[in-house]
């Protein structure tokens, strides 16, 4: 996926950026239009969806760190090695809606015991260092 290679470049290209940098990035990149198309968004929402998503599962997996809501990269060396974007399948996926929505939903929904977690959300999880240190 071009988009998301180009995204690494961006992030080792600057020494500080926020996430709106990254929006803005994504939103002018050649193939936006084409992937929020396939994912039944509109270009907007697929550029928050997909700058919300990249942030959290980079810092996540190690490759950017953030501080005061600046981003920096730690290196190409700590590039995750085959991420697969959720936020591709628009809302059809379930990690994609609630990080949309989050503001919108309640304690209960998103706290809750009998919550069913799918499996795409537990891998995501799995794969994280911070998982693996049982931090």
């Amino acid at each position: 996926m071009l988009l998301l290679l180009d995204l690494f470049r961006f992030c080792e290209g600057y020494d500080k950026y926020t996430r709106q940098h990254i929006a803005k990035f994504i939103y002018a990149h050649k193939e936006s239009e084409r992937f929020s198309k396939a994912a039944g968004m509109t270009r907007r929402e697929f550029t928050s969806a997909l700058s919300k998503e990249f942030c959290a599962r980079c810092v996540t997996e190690g490759y950017l760190d953030c501080r005061d809501g600046f981003y920096w990269c730690k290196g190409k060396i700590k590039r995750p090695v085959m991420m697969k974007l959720m936020c591709i399948d628009g809302y059809n996926n379930r990690y994609t809606w609630e990080m949309m929505h989050i503001g919108e939903m309640s304690d209960e929904e998103l706290f809750c015991e009998r919550r069913n977690v799918d499996r795409s959300e537990r891998r995501i999880v799995r794969k994280s260092p911070a998982y693996e240190r049982r931090i």
